[in-house]
């Protein structure tokens, strides 16, 4: 069987895999995201438009459903059992990235002095702690879906040889996420070193 690739937001993606959110509206969803990154400047149109995008995504891979009945507003949709031949890449940062970009633009033209470190190096920061935060949650959640898919070759040997190749793709993505992890712990010490 042909692997599928779906390229999914990873702050999204833990949003729908909660149980509160097996049912949802796009309005819910959003509002929830936006929670997440309350500490940046954006657009609410532009957000739902954004996770409205990737949801599409999901629809057309089988993994969400709109409900039978269609609404004008409001409409409901269901997170239905990932596909067995679909692969997740998760996009880290997602939505913020955008924002810090903007950012970046702006915090260069702030003229130089004594306290415009601290305003250049702030906004980094924020943007940095969001995606170690995210990270790390990614990487719990590999490592969770790894020790699954270990657990169920041994209590299902005839499906051994299937699952394997979802159990290596697992624990390679948390082994990834650990360097990344580590990658950005010790960039944020450095600038939160740098600013003291």
């Amino acid at each position: 069987m042909k692997t599928r690739i779906c390229s999914l937001d990873q702050r999204l993606y833990h949003l729908l895999m909660q149980d509160d959110f097996a049912t949802f509206t796009m309005v819910r969803v959003r509002d929830a995201y936006a929670e997440s990154i309350k500490d940046f400047n954006f657009d609410i149109s532009e957000l739902r438009k954004y996770l409205y995008s990737h949801v599409k995504r999901m629809i057309k891979n089988g993994w969400v459903q709109r409900d039978p009945e269609r609404r004008k507003r409001g409409q409901v949709y269901h997170v239905l059992e990932k596909p067995s031949d679909l692969r997740v890449k998760l996009i880290s940062p997602g939505f913020e990235a955008k924002l810090g970009a903007k950012t970046d633009v702006t915090s260069v033209s702030q003229p130089d002095g004594p306290e415009s470190g601290t305003h250049q190096d702030g906004r980094p920061i924020a943007v940095l702690e969001a995606q170690h935060k995210e990270t790390r949650l990614d990487m719990l959640s590999s490592l969770g879906e790894a020790e699954k898919y270990k657990s169920l070759m041994e209590e299902l040997p005839q499906l051994a040889d299937t699952l394997k190749a979802e159990y290596l793709e697992a624990r390679n993505r948390s082994s990834r996420l650990l360097g990344q992890l580590r990658a950005l712990e010790k960039t944020l010490q450095a600038l939160q070193g740098s600013r003291q």
